[in-house]
């Protein structure tokens, strides 16, 4: 089993096209002439938003954010008692913890519906209903780690928000296991915890 893996960001772009008409209606509402082109005004105007979101979103530390109380499940869990924690507590990622609170991997409905031949949930309630006993079985009968996403993606409670819009960019998970200095589970951030912190209507 590999050990876990901290993503760290890359250059984090906020792109946004602005067209020459954009520029002129806007410098027709400052007052006075302007010694400026066009193409000068719209790099200056990139440079400025980039900086001005990245201050933004670079002021806070993940554990202002994060949800600190969080289930987890072990390597050696069978799936069905995974599904029904999961079930229990209405999420659909959870954290793999080994013996000593150390993230080992991540459990996503993905990994359900992939170990069960399906592609979506209908497909799964459809096997179900042909033959409930095989998928019992084989819940019954594999554990955790056979399934599990394993490196984990882990990000450091002391990180701002630019590792986290990089890794919810670039990976799947709507949930991201944040750990502490020890490299122990902290808490989990959820895309939905940023966008409500920062009161955005929209996420990437």
């Amino acid at each position: 089993m590999s050990d876990k893996r901290e993503t760290m960001p890359s250059e984090v772009k906020i792109n946004i096209d602005l067209s020459d008409q954009d520029i002129y209606d806007a410098m027709k509402q400052i007052p006075g002439y302007i010694d400026i082109t066009t193409e000068d005004f719209r790099e200056l105007y990139h440079l400025a938003h980039e900086h001005a979101i990245k201050r933004l979103v670079g002021s806070f530390q993940l554990s202002e954010i994060m949800t600190r109380s969080t289930e987890t499940v072990r390597p050696q869990t069978p799936l069905n008692e995974a599904a029904r924690v999961m079930a229990t507590h209405r999420i659909s990622t959870i954290p793999v913890v080994n013996g000593n609170d150390k993230v080992v991997g991540i459990l996503s409905e993905t990994d359900f519906l992939r170990c069960l031949g399906a592609d979506t949930t209908m497909q799964l309630l459809i096997k179900f209903t042909g033959d409930a006993t095989a998928i019992d079985q084989k819940c019954q009968a594999t554990h955790v780690d056979n399934i599990m996403s394993t490196p984990p993606i882990t990000i450091s409670e002391n990180a701002n928000a630019l590792p986290l819009i990089h890794i919810l960019k670039t990976h799947p998970f709507s949930h991201i296991p944040v750990v502490n200095a020890a490299g122990n589970l902290a808490g989990m951030i959820a895309r939905s915890d940023f966008v409500h912190f920062y009161r955005l209507e929209v996420m990437m």
